[in-house]
This record gives structure tokens, C-alpha cells and sequence, in this order.
């Protein structure tokens, strides 16, 4: 009995033993081959239908076909809340490849009187950026330059509404970036933001999660904050803050879609993804450790 015990515990034990070598494995491996947005973009295109630049979760609410309809869907909502499409002078900061400024001017219901200017830290962003926009022939409309999102060199009150699409959360520290953004915008100007930041509640599983998370994403400590201090962040930088929190429809979906639709020509990163993508799924439907937050913060007169 004894013995029986004891080989059923070794068992156990070695099968744990497996899953966190070959999960510790799947991390770096994904970390050297997907932890910049660059690298991303490369993975990103081996996804079945997926067709378009976008880096970010998306919105799932309506069950779109593809990461590009979500995406689009994510948009259309920030355009809703902070009435984007009558914006004339518009910051897009954290603009990535530019596909999302696009639908910026689509949406727009000015078209003749917008201006739209995008702002990067990354150069290769930018490059990719002017000639999607030189592609559609938009460069008299929308702009882009190579900026610090927490030192902006705009001057005081110059656009109506700042951007900050699935971003604020790199920034380092995201709270002096949230004081640029109120100095650049006109008094009852807007950010509208979509935003991720920490869940509280999540459990042990969520709190180490939490932490690999931030590690693989580039999230500086400082940034560990919860829904609460977030919005006191905003309110001291002379916002007001309406919210509505869209956890559920982005990240469980967004890996549920992913899972199967990736096909890579190399082996070890198919399968690396293939495990690694299957563990976050189980964690965003078990232990969540994080809140996805749009938001529209309207600069007090």
C-alpha cells in the first residue's frame, strides 16, 4: 500500500515536473520569437484570415470572423464612446503599423477638416506606418512622427482628442503620460483610451500569471496597478472618467480564435505557440489576472 502510494505520488510529481519544463520551454521560446510587436506582426500573419496590421486584442462581443473584424469592431466602440468621429485635431499615440488611423478617418464624419497625427517610439513602426498611409494616399491627412508618449513635444492644448489604443500600459510611468496627454489637449478635449491593467481578485495562478505577463509584454512594475488607482491616475491629471470594463469579450475569445487558426512552417515554434497559446486561454477563463478597460476621460475646463 505504501508502495502504491508512493509510485502514485512520483507520478504526479514527474507529470508536474514535465508540464513546467516544457511550460518554462514554451515561454522563452515564445519570448525570443514574439515579444516584440515587429516579431508579432510576422506571427500574426500566419493566422488563417488574418489580413491586416492590427496588434491588438479586439473586440469579440459579436462573435467577428477574424482578428481584423474584431479589431475593426474594438475600434468602432472607441469611436462610439469618444464621439472620434467628429474630431478635427486628432493625437493617436502608441499608433503601431497605422492601421487603426485609418479607420480614424473612415469613421470620420469631417473628413474635409481632420487631422490625424500618429506618434510611435518605434521607428519601424513609423516607416510601415507612411506607406500604408502613402498606399492610400491620405499623407495630406494623416501624419506620423517618432515620439516619447511621456515627454510629447506638442504644445499645450493642441488637439481635441488623444488616442491611446492597448498602449498606456508600456509607458513608463503611465501616469506622466496621462499628464502629457490632459497638457496637449484642448480644455474638454478627450482621451479615449483602451487600456489593461491588473485584476486584484485573480488568485494564486492569476498573480504568477500576472507576473510572466508583464516580463513577456515590457509592462514596467510601476504600471501593477487596479482599475481603482488607474482612474485616481486619471483624475489627478484633470480628467473626468467614464468607463465601461470589456474583459470577457477580449482576451478568452482572442485565444479561443487563435489557437487553431495559426500554422507555422517551423516545428518547434508551431508547437511552442500551440502549448503556450492553450495554457493562456486556460488561465483568461479560470484566473484572469488582468481588466480591459475602454474609457473616455474628458479634460475639467
Amino acid at each position: 500500500m505504501f508502495c502504491n502510494s508512493f509510485n502514485k505520488g512520483s507520478i504526479i510529481c514527474i507529470v508536474v515536473l514535465i508540464i513546467l519544463v516544457i511550460s518554462i520551454v514554451a515561454y522563452f521560446s515564445l519570448k525570443v520569437c514574439f515579444s516584440t510587436y515587429p516579431k508579432l506582426k510576422k506571427i500574426l500573419e500566419k493566422i488563417k484570415g488574418n489580413d491586416l496590421d492590427f496588434m491588438n486584442f479586439g473586440l469579440w462581443r459579436d462573435n467577428p470572423d477574424t482578428i481584423a473584424d474584431a479589431n475593426t469592431a474594438l475600434c468602432k466602440l472607441l469611436i462610439k464612446k469618444g464621439e472620434i468621429n467628429r474630431s478635427k485635431k486628432v493625437l493617436d499615440i502608441g499608433c503601431g503599423f497605422g492601421q487603426q488611423d485609418l479607420l480614424w478617418y473612415k469613421f470620420s464624419d469631417v473628413k474635409q477638416d481632420i487631422k490625424i497625427q500618429g506618434l510611435d517610439i518605434e521607428p519601424v513602426h513609423i516607416d510601415a506606418s507612411k506607406k500604408l498611409i502613402e498606399k492610400n494616399n491620405l499623407s495630406d491627412k494623416i501624419q506620423f512622427d517618432i515620439g516619447n508618449a511621456c515627454s510629447l513635444s506638442y504644445k499645450d492644448e493642441t488637439f481635441d482628442t488623444v488616442i491611446s489604443l492597448e498602449s498606456a500600459f508600456h509607458y513608463e510611468p503611465r501616469s506622466t503620460f496621462f499628464t502629457e496627454a490632459a497638457r496637449v489637449l484642448e480644455p474638454g478635449g478627450k482621451l479615449v483610451i483602451a487600456d489593461i491593467m491588473l485584476q486584484n481578485n485573480c488568485g494564486l495562478l492569476g498573480k504568477y500569471a500576472s507576473y510572466l505577463a508583464a516580463n513577456f509584454m515590457h509592462v514596467p512594475a510601476c504600471n501593477n496597478q487596479d482599475i481603482k488607482k488607474w482612474i485616481e491616475q486619471l483624475e489627478r491629471s484633470g480628467f473626468n472618467v467614464e468607463y465601461e470594463i470589456i474583459t470577457h469579450d477580449t482576451f478568452a475569445p482572442y485565444f479561443d480564435h487563435i489557437v487553431n487558426k495559426f500554422n507555422h512552417d517551423d516545428f518547434i515554434i508551431r508547437w511552442s505557440w500551440f502549448f503556450a497559446i492553450n495554457i493562456w486561454r486556460f488561465i483568461c477563463k479560470n484566473s484572469l489576472p488582468f481588466d480591459y478597460v475602454v474609457a473616455v476621460c474628458t479634460k475639467n475646463s
